[in-house]
């Protein structure tokens, strides 16, 4: 029909894209088109293309597209962890060459701490020695010569193992401080009981903590505080022998001095309490032997200069004489009352420090509190015990045998003892065996 231009109805099912000669882009053979495009996120409705055109072929280069992304993906891949390995690498070259430089840096300030530790224990020990000087100088100009101190003075070279130390540390009560000599020398006795009192509380905590020190902190602590309180006491006994018997005799609560006093059943419940071996037993009894020994010597020799000063006085010769004469017996008298001191000090420095470890004197000490334990009564009931003679025989047979020898071998031990008190060494026992062959 001329003119007539027809009206195309694609809603209708009796009329499609087939009938007008249009391929249908939903068929099976353009699916991949259909795909390409929802690809590219093309609309999906129907369009006019023709097949003809490059159009068609969307299917064979989204395939290409496709393996071509996969294979730069895992180039990436690839190359990512490639990247990760390298730096992970450098990361712990890094971390080595810094760990290397913390360590030499940690190793180098260690040993200039050590040079440094070295030198200043150097320049304590001389100022030590420089304040030794200085306050033996003041002390000859302050004491005279009838004073207690001058007999120390003038034997602190004759006995090598005899503390000469300025100054007396102090660690208790949480803090450390030091006295001078003098100090210690002129204390009541209510001022040293308070200051026993302070140490004997320590070590009855360190006795409390010991079995569960691990580290060994309790222990060094446990022979510090012994052997501080050794030297307190020695130096009580060198510098003020009156006032070191007033602590034998005193409560150490009351600081005041008491009728009532450490027993017999007291020392031997002690001595089955430390639980002493063969060998310091040994050992104790050597030392039990040349303590008593000397001392009979001693006072020998006292009964001999007073008997020589009552010969003066039935002659009755020049008085400068007499004066001179005198004067010598009271200057001989007043060493061997000095050598007898020192010889109790000298033997109660090796059993306490020596023989005993610094547990089992803590245990004397604290068990002792409130009252200070004494030596001989300690050796005679060991002796006993163990079935040896009483001191008297010791003392009876001191003329036929003086342990001349004994008493040279022992002058090296107490040496040893005194260079080494605060050594760790020192907490355990040291025999005699060491430098002394007992008898």
């Amino acid at each position: 029909m001329d003119g007539y231009m027809p009206v195309w109805d694609f809603s209708t099912p009796s009329m499609g894209l087939q009938e007008l000669g249009l391929p249908d882009l939903c068929e099976p053979e353009h699916n991949e088109v259909q795909d390409a495009l929802c690809v590219f996120n093309m609309p999906t409705m129907p369009t006019l293309i023709d097949t003809s055109s490059p159009v068609a072929d969307a299917g064979v280069f989204q395939h290409d597209i496709s393996e071509n992304g996969s294979a730069r993906h895992r180039a990436r891949r690839s190359l990512s962890t490639e990247q990760k390995q390298v730096s992970n690498r450098e990361h712990q070259r890094r971390f080595r060459e810094r760990s290397k430089a913390r360590s030499q840096a940690i190793e180098a300030q260690l040993a200039t701490t050590a040079k440094e530790l070295h030198e200043l224990k150097s320049r304590h020990h001389q100022l030590e020695v420089l304040l030794e000087q200085a306050h033996q100088s003041s002390q000859n100009l302050l004491f005279p010569p009838t004073s207690d101190a001058e007999g120390y003075a003038s034997h602190r070279h004759k006995f090598r193992d005899i503390d000469t130390s300025a100054l007396l540390s102090i660690s208790v009560q949480g803090r450390r401080s030091s006295l001078t000599c003098d100090e210690v020398r002129t204390m009541s006795t209510e001022q040293f009981s308070a200051l026993w009192t302070a140490y004997i509380h320590e070590l009855g905590q360190c006795l409390l903590n010991l079995d569960g020190d691990k580290d060994g902190h309790v222990a060094r602590r446990l022979l510090l505080l012994s052997v501080e309180g050794l030297r307190l006491v020695g130096r009580r006994l060198l510098h003020n022998p009156a006032a070191h018997k007033a602590l034998i005799t005193a409560n150490m609560v009351q600081g005041q001095p008491t009728l009532l006093h450490l027993d017999a059943s007291f020392y031997t419940n002690l001595v089955a309490l430390l639980d002493l071996s063969g060998e310091q037993v040994a050992d104790l009894m050597h030392l039990r032997r040349l303590y008593f020994t000397k001392r009979a010597l001693l006072a020998l020799q006292r009964k001999a200069l007073v008997h020589s000063m009552a010969s003066y006085d039935s002659q009755l010769g020049h008085p400068s004489d007499n004066c001179t004469a005198a004067a010598e017996v009271a200057a001989r008298l007043k060493d061997n009352a000095f050598e007898d001191t020192a010889v109790l000090y000298r033997i109660s420095r090796a059993v306490w420090v020596g023989i005993l470890s610094s547990k089992q004197l803590a245990l004397i000490f604290v068990h002792a509190y409130p009252y200070m334990p004494v030596l001989e009564s300690i050796l005679d009931h060991i002796a006993a015990r163990e079935g040896y003679p009483v001191h008297e025989e010791v003392m009876a047979s001191a003329q036929s045998d003086p342990m001349t020898a004994a008493w040279r071998d022992f002058d090296e031990y107490a040496l040893y003892i005194h260079q080494n008190m605060f050594s760790e060494e020192r907490a355990v026992y040291v025999p005699l065996s060491r430098h002394v062959a007992p008898c």
